[in-house]
């Protein structure tokens, strides 16, 4: 495998801005490891033995996640070949010395699910990188010089979320976090995102604080339904003039009442 340089541009990409730590560093590595297509096996257990053979923190759970997040960034895409899972990385760019180990990828890879099934929307049309190959003439080694940017394609919700809290200062940011998706899933808008993140940076609190605010404003919410006055809320006039009109509504006059 030749070595691979990275350029500066990683250094304003959207795309890369909004990953996590852990994210990021496994990003880095599964350019390491690839193939001169940007492609590889996309079996987890594969990916952690050749991404981190050392590191025991990093469990099948974690990288499955972390995926899902590099995933939902538009920097992967995952495709199936024999029903067996395979991965590319978007915006290859780098000069092909070798042939390719693994399948290319399909022209229509959105319905081939990542190894756990997940279900998380991707998007494509990137332009160049399907794990083709690219820089048939160049004299260096580039990968990934033209990382995607959250302005040149559609980014999902989380996505979308993670980068309207990122410019308030909320920077430990996953866009895979179950609480996130289950938040947006139940109608939580950017808006009730970026006012907790507002008051998370004026606590110095974090990514975790945010989720734990609009949870509990949306739970709080969902008790007082049906308990809330709807409609105007009558003044002390209108009240005392409702009695009166409850208490005279079944009077009758005596005679009227004597015919009884």
């Amino acid at each position: 495998m030749p070595n691979r340089l990275l350029k500066e541009g990683i250094c304003t990409s959207d795309a890369i801005n909004m990953l996590s730590s852990d994210s990021e560093v496994l990003f880095y590595r599964l350019l390491v490891v690839a193939d001169d297509y940007g492609r590889m096996d996309g079996r987890v257990q594969i990916i952690k033995s050749q991404c981190f053979p050392l590191k025991d923190s990093f469990t099948s759970e974690k990288i499955t996640s972390l995926l899902q997040e590099l995933r939902q960034a538009n920097l992967i895409a995952f495709y199936k070949c024999d029903n067996k899972p395979f991965f590319y990385i978007r915006k290859w760019e780098q000069r092909v010395r070798s042939k390719g180990k693994y399948p290319e990828p399909p022209e229509e890879i959105d319905s081939n699910p990542m190894p756990d099934d997940s279900n998380v929307q991707t998007y494509d049309g990137l332009g160049l990188g399907r794990g083709k190959g690219m820089g048939w003439d160049r004299e260096e080694v580039i990968t990934h010089t033209d990382y995607p940017s959250q302005q040149s394609s559609n980014p999902t919700p989380a996505a979308s979320v993670c980068l309207a809290i990122k410019k308030i200062g909320i920077i430990d940011l996953n866009p895979s976090h179950p609480e996130l998706l289950m938040l947006i899933e139940a109608g939580a808008t950017i808006d009730e995102f970026m006012h907790a993140a507002r008051t998370a940076k004026d606590k110095s609190k974090g990514f975790a604080y945010v989720l734990g605010i609009v949870k509990g404003q949306r739970t709080e919410a969902a008790k007082a339904k049906g308990k809330v006055l709807q409609g105007k809320i009558p003044n002390k006039a209108d009240a005392l003039l409702q009695n009166n009109l409850e208490t005279v509504s079944d009077w009758e006059p005596p005679e009227m009442r004597a015919q009884k």
